[in-house]
Formats: C-alpha cells, sequence, structure tokens
C-alpha cells in the first residue's frame, strides 16, 4: 500500500513538473504574400514596382533587386496589405529603398484598420532603421505596441512625393503547440505500469 502511494505521489510530482512546461510565440507575418495578404497602392510608377513587391518577403531594399514597390510622384501616396483574415497584430515593420532616395520615405504614417476603422496608428513618422537583421541591403524601422484587432495596414505618405517600399509587415504572435501533452501522456504510461 506504502509503495503504491509512493508511486502515486511520484506520477502527480511529474505531471505538475509537465504542467510548467510554457509554450513559445511564433511571429507570423499576416501581410506576406504567402500568408494571403494582398497589397494595393495609389498608382504604380512602372511595371516592376507593383503592389505585389511590397509583400513577397524580400526585403531587399535595392531598386535592381526588382523587389520595390514604387508610385507616381503624388500627393499622400500610400501602401495598404489586406490581411486574408483578421488577426491580433503587436508589431509592424517597413523596409525602406536602400541604393537611393531613402529621404522620400519621411514623413509618413502607418494605420492599421479593421473594416475600414482606424484600430492603432504612428503619424507624423521619421524613417530611423531600427532593425538589423543582417542583411547589408535592408532598411527597416520597427513599430511595437499593445496587441490591436486589425484586418489590414496602410502606409502613406504625408507629403507630395514617390512612394517606394522593399516590404511592409504586420505581425501576429501566435503560440506554438507545446510539449505538455506528450509527457503528461508519459506520465500516465508510467501509472499504467506501476498499476501492472
Amino acid at each position: 500500500m506504502a509503495q503504491n502511494t509512493q508511486s502515486i505521489a511520484r506520477l502527480f510530482a511529474l505531471t505538475l513538473a509537465c504542467a510548467t512546461v510554457t509554450t513559445s510565440l511564433a511571429q507570423i507575418n499576416v501581410a506576406a504574400s504567402a500568408n494571403g495578404g494582398v497589397g494595393s497602392q495609389s498608382s504604380v510608377w512602372a511595371t516592376q514596382a507593383t503592389p505585389d513587391k511590397g509583400n513577397d518577403g524580400n526585403r531587399d531594399g535595392r531598386w535592381d533587386s526588382q523587389s520595390v514597390m514604387h508610385t507616381n510622384f503624388e500627393s499622400a501616396a500610400w501602401y495598404k496589405i489586406e490581411f486574408a483574415t483578421s488577426s491580433s497584430i503587436s508589431q509592424v515593420n517597413l523596409f525602406n529603398r536602400t541604393d537611393s532616395f531613402m529621404e522620400r520615405l519621411s514623413p509618413f504614417s502607418v494605420t492599421l484598420s479593421i473594416n475600414g476603422n482606424t484600430v492603432w496608428s504612428a503619424t507624423n513618422q521619421t524613417f530611423v532603421q531600427n532593425i538589423n537583421d543582417g542583411n547589408p541591403f535592408a532598411s527597416g524601422m520597427s513599430f511595437d505596441f499593445n496587441p490591436v484587432i486589425a484586418d489590414s495596414v496602410m502606409v502613406q505618405l504625408e507629403r507630395t512625393e514617390y512612394l517606394h517600399l522593399a516590404e511592409l509587415e504586420a505581425i501576429e504572435a501566435v503560440p506554438e503547440p507545446g510539449t505538455m501533452l506528450i509527457l503528461t501522456a508519459g506520465g500516465v504510461a508510467i501509472l499504467r505500469r506501476r498499476k501492472g
């Protein structure tokens, strides 16, 4: 009887240890075309500067990389990405052109919306690189904030100028599957062996 009590106590301790295992968060760029994001822009300057260039997963800001979206010279030029589904967004990253004309991006605004209603925005922004992903041809700026539910993200210039971006990202943190159930199942198997 005492031996069975000890076995149950050990199993209970193992189960508690398993229950404290935490899962990590995966960052999903819901604006990416690979995840269903669809880009649009106020105008298209050249055939190689279409909306799909701003969410193709390529942060390279060189014009020759053919991965930069580009509008005409106009007032309040904009670039927008609609997500496949509403998502909880806590970070927006934008990547500027890097070979020339970087100053054209400032001043700008970034807006997250749902059903056309603004849920978060940053206005009158000056581009300052604060992302270093190791790519010498990428220059990114990140905005971090408390999560909001949104179905689109937009960057808009606050003057008359060309708008060009290498990439626009909207990040959703999604829990990755944990190992708690696997470990707990192992504990149950131990209990069954003890009883047998």
